[in-house]
């Protein structure tokens, strides 16, 4: 970049030196086109044209590279024509400008894609904008609401004062908690002499789907020996 810009001072010198050097001209807008400058670069191009017509082939030349850099992609495909109909030193030179077209010929193109690709894409933003302005997003749903805790008590129905030793609970499921399942289960208990559950049933239940586990808990409660019949209240909550 640094050797680009020092060359295009010293080729601004230079036509102050040689004014009247078109070559000069041409080859000063060449290098303001590789400097990002391109556009001082057409002005200097005509003036290489008024001053040496006979390289106009080349100052063409330059000219459409300019304009495919300026985006000019119609005007750079008539110069490039045109600096290919133009006489030529030889047959090499002529040669050289038949490749030269192919090639700003597909840089035009390229250019064309890109400004439809362009097009393309603002009119999808458009369209996109305008149906979310018509019909907003849809908001996230809110999340579950927690699931309650349970907390498990009991109640002892019996003729004489009962002292219990060990109480077991079942387990209170998540499942059931969600659902908000709670109530009370009221089971039939014989006690044996040794204080051990000897059989349990159930006389009444608000939460069916917990009785099984009911009674396999009540079946690991000790109470103070003696044997007798109660019955247990077991009451699930919610929190």
């Amino acid at each position: 970049k640094k050797d680009i810009h020092a060359q295009a001072l010293a080729l601004e010198r230079a036509v102050q030196l040689l004014p009247l050097l078109g070559r000069a001209y041409g080859e000063l807008a060449r290098v303001y086109a590789l400097d990002g400058q391109p556009e001082k670069s057409l002005p200097a191009i005509g003036k290489a044209l008024d001053l040496e017509p006979e390289f106009a082939d080349r100052f063409y030349q330059i000219r459409a590279e300019v304009e495919v850099t300026l985006g000019q992609s119609d005007r750079a495909f008539r110069d490039i024509n045109i600096a290919a109909d133009l006489p030529h030193s030889g047959r090499s030179a002529a040669e050289h400008y038949s490749v030269w077209i192919s090639v700003i010929q597909r840089k035009i193109e390229y250019a064309r894609r890109e400004i439809d690709q362009r097009k393309l894409d603002e009119i999808r933003q458009e369209v996109r904008a305008e149906a979310e302005r018509r019909e907003p997003p849809p908001q996230p749903s809110a999340p579950p609401p927690p699931v309650p805790e349970g907390r498990i008590s009991y109640s002892i129905e019996s003729r004489a004062p009962l002292e219990v030793l060990d109480a077991v609970y079942p387990d209170y499921p998540e499942a059931l908690r969600k659902k908000g399942a709670a109530g009370d289960i009221t089971l039939r208990v014989d006690i044996g002499p040794d204080g051990t559950v000897k059989t349990a049933a159930v006389a009444a239940s608000q939460i069916p789907d917990l009785n099984n586990a009911a009674l396999e808990a009540m079946k690991k409660w000790s109470f103070k020996p003696g044997n007798r019949s109660i019955r247990v209240v077991l009451t699930f909550a919610l929190q």
